[in-house]
Protein backbone atom coordinates (compact mmCIF):
# COMPACT_ATOMS: atom_id res chain seq x y z
CA UNK A 1 0.00 0.00 0.00
CA UNK A 2 2.64 2.54 1.11
CA UNK A 3 4.48 1.97 -2.75
CA UNK A 4 1.25 2.31 -4.53
CA UNK A 5 0.15 5.32 -2.52
CA UNK A 6 3.78 6.93 -3.15
CA UNK A 7 3.56 6.37 -7.17
CA UNK A 8 0.14 7.80 -7.35
CA UNK A 9 2.14 11.00 -6.15
CA UNK A 10 4.61 10.86 -8.33
CA UNK A 11 1.47 10.92 -11.49
CA UNK A 12 1.46 14.44 -13.25
CA UNK A 13 -2.18 15.29 -12.31
CA UNK A 14 -3.03 12.41 -10.17
CA UNK A 15 -6.32 13.92 -9.53
CA UNK A 16 -6.89 12.43 -12.77
CA UNK A 17 -6.85 9.29 -11.30
CA UNK A 18 -9.06 7.86 -8.38
CA UNK A 19 -8.98 4.27 -6.44
CA UNK A 20 -12.70 3.10 -6.17
CA UNK A 21 -11.74 0.70 -3.96
CA UNK A 22 -8.60 -0.84 -2.05
CA UNK A 23 -8.57 -4.54 -1.09
CA UNK A 24 -5.68 -6.57 0.37
CA UNK A 25 -5.15 -10.28 0.97
CA UNK A 26 -2.90 -11.84 3.46
CA UNK A 27 -2.82 -15.25 1.95
CA UNK A 28 -2.21 -14.49 -1.37
CA UNK A 29 -0.22 -11.39 -0.15
CA UNK A 30 -1.59 -9.46 -3.09
CA UNK A 31 -2.94 -5.92 -3.02
CA UNK A 32 -6.06 -5.33 -5.52
CA UNK A 33 -7.08 -1.82 -6.51
CA UNK A 34 -9.77 -0.76 -8.87
CA UNK A 35 -8.03 2.28 -10.69
CA UNK A 36 -9.85 4.44 -13.16
CA UNK A 37 -7.73 7.23 -14.92
CA UNK A 38 -8.23 9.75 -17.68
CA UNK A 39 -6.04 8.02 -20.03
CA UNK A 40 -4.70 4.34 -19.91
CA UNK A 41 -1.00 6.15 -19.63
CA UNK A 42 -1.45 7.38 -16.31
CA UNK A 43 -2.43 3.64 -15.45
CA UNK A 44 0.73 2.35 -16.65
CA UNK A 45 2.89 4.51 -14.71
CA UNK A 46 1.35 3.60 -11.93
CA UNK A 47 2.01 -0.05 -12.67
CA UNK A 48 5.61 1.02 -14.32
CA UNK A 49 6.75 3.21 -10.84
CA UNK A 50 6.09 -0.13 -9.06
CA UNK A 51 7.82 -2.63 -10.73
CA UNK A 52 10.97 -0.11 -11.05
CA UNK A 53 10.45 -0.42 -7.09
CA UNK A 54 10.77 -4.68 -7.48
CA UNK A 55 7.46 -5.14 -6.68
CA UNK A 56 5.23 -7.13 -9.53
CA UNK A 57 2.32 -5.07 -10.77
CA UNK A 58 -0.67 -6.05 -13.09
CA UNK A 59 -3.02 -4.43 -14.97
CA UNK A 60 -5.94 -6.30 -15.82
CA UNK A 61 -9.54 -6.34 -16.45
CA UNK A 62 -9.01 -2.52 -18.30
CA UNK A 63 -12.00 -0.98 -20.13
CA UNK A 64 -11.51 2.16 -21.94
CA UNK A 65 -14.55 4.20 -22.24
CA UNK A 66 -14.73 7.73 -23.93
CA UNK A 67 -13.60 9.53 -20.15
CA UNK A 68 -10.79 7.04 -19.64
CA UNK A 69 -9.75 4.08 -18.49
CA UNK A 70 -10.54 1.62 -15.82
CA UNK A 71 -9.06 -1.88 -15.11
CA UNK A 72 -7.69 -3.72 -11.75
CA UNK A 73 -4.08 -2.96 -10.75
CA UNK A 74 -2.97 -5.92 -8.96
CA UNK A 75 0.24 -5.69 -6.72
CA UNK A 76 2.31 -8.33 -5.40
CA UNK A 77 5.95 -8.94 -3.94
CA UNK A 78 6.48 -6.48 -0.96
Amino acid sequence: MKYTGEQYSKIPDSRAVTFNSVNYSQNRGELVVDVRADSYDKLSTLRNGLTSRGLEAKIGSVVNESNGARGRLTVSGG
